[in-house]
């Protein structure tokens, strides 16, 4: 199929939409959802416009205030209390703060060529255990470290290649994984499913990873993540299925599970998974949910503005879809 033949179904996608998100983004998003607009979505990589936001993103506020907390070591400080903590738990809320703050840069249009980046990847990839192959703290934390790797594109590490390899080890006989730690009160493992939304982010981390997501275990994982379609989660995390609503991502704590039906279809888009009939569902529902503004919102239900770093990941992904049909 042309690329001239895809743009015109995308097309069609937005002509049937209340409101153009695409004139919105471009009069109203700050400078990295417009680069991300013009880059991944209008693949408009040459014009004057482009170079305008690239040559302005030098200059970003948000990016260049995180790039000016590095030390020379290439760690960000905690800015959490640390008062009375273990050696051991200031080890792992460093490991969280330097997941935050390259996620965080990631979103900002950072790369691998700035080398305030790529420092402060050594020190995170450090912190992986090169025997068992896992990152500090509990598996979610786990994965978004790996999500974080994969982004920057080190899949081919062999170091991440370790840890990769260290979450297919971790999943269970449903294609899913549980951390015991978030298991309900006196809840015997093995008779509870895997939790949903750990299993949203390692998919997520793995569906990054060309090799990887070639994997059977791969496309276990999303099968199981279609099984619990809209259903409450197992365990203690993010139970209430809302969580489905939530599309917006955070970069801590529990907001790093956040993502949900959004978060599925990029993994779906990320593993080239075709356009069935339960694809179709999801897509149709997300048309739906858009706003009369012409964005998405960070959270589907009661929403009143919309978020423009979720609009661009809709048409992201609508922009691989339309190609589909």
């Amino acid at each position: 199929m042309s690329q001239v033949t895809n743009n015109a179904m995308f097309q069609e996608w937005l002509d049937g939409l209340r409101a153009d998100p695409v004139k919105v983004l471009k009069r109203e998003a700050d400078l990295p959802e417009r680069f991300f607009l013009m880059r991944d979505v209008l693949r408009d990589n040459y014009s004057e416009a482009y170079e305008g936001v690239k040559k302005n993103l030098r200059k970003f506020r948000p990016r260049r205030l995180l790039m000016q907390q590095q030390s020379e070591a290439g760690s960000w400080p905690i800015t959490t209390p640390i008062k009375g903590l273990s050696p051991e738990q200031l080890k792992i809320l460093q490991f969280l703060r330097q997941t935050e703050v390259l996620h965080r840069l990631y979103d900002y249009t950072a790369t691998l060529s700035q080398e305030r980046v790529k420092s402060g990847m050594v020190q995170l990839i450090r912190n992986l255990d090169t025997t068992s192959g896992a990152f500090p703290g509990n598996l979610p934390q786990h994965a978004h470290a790996l999500l974080v790797t994969g982004l920057y594109g080190l899949q081919g590490n062999p170091l991440i290649k370790q840890a990769q390899l260290y979450t297919f080890h971790q999943q269970r006989k449903d294609g899913g994984w549980l951390d015991p730690a978030y298991l309900p009160v006196e809840m015997d493992e093995s008779k509870v499913a895997s939790c949903i939304w750990t299993t949203m982010i390692l998919t997520y981390a793995i569906s990054l990873s060309p090799d990887m997501r070639k994997r059977a275990g791969a496309r276990r994982a999303v099968e199981f993540l279609f099984d619990h379609l809209l259903q409450e989660n197992s365990t203690t995390l993010l139970q209430d299925p809302s969580a489905w609503d939530q599309l917006a991502y955070g970069y801590s704590g529990v907001g790093i599970l956040h993502g949900g039906s959004l978060r599925f279809l990029e993994i779906l888009m990320q593993m080239q998974w075709p356009l069935e009939k339960r694809v179709w569902k999801l897509l149709d529902w997300l048309k739906s949910v858009q706003l009369s503004s012409g964005l998405w919102p960070a959270i589907v239900k009661n929403a009143q503005s919309g978020d423009a770093m979720v609009t661009v990941r809709v048409l992201r992904v609508m922009k691989y879809f339309t190609t589909l049909m």
